[in-house]
């Protein structure tokens, strides 16, 4: 084996390594995409539920800013501790 040939086969395998790291990569993207607009939504759905709700100016500004600034953790404390849009009845 000369030189050239063991560098052929270096770039081949290093190339090779590339596209299985760059498709891995792609593949995990999509994933991260549809994180991002779950979140999105989520967001979403309880910066509507807080304005639709009875509590009160403050609140509601506090509540929207809260889910904005850190949106998951606002949207799971909004969840479970927030202002809900009063049922119909």
């Amino acid at each position: 084996m000369t030189g050239g040939e063991h560098y052929v086969s270096v770039r081949e395998g290093f190339t090779k390594a590339w596209r299985t790291a760059r498709a891995a990569t792609v593949g995990m993207g999509m994933y991260l995409i549809l994180f991002a607009l779950t979140v999105l939504i989520a967001d979403a759905w309880s910066i509507v539920n807080v304005i639709q709700s009875s509590a009160d100016t403050e609140r509601k500004v506090l509540w929207t800013v809260s889910v904005i600034a850190v949106p998951v953790f606002g949207f799971i404390f909004w969840y479970f501790r927030g202002p809900k849009t009063a049922g119909k009845g």
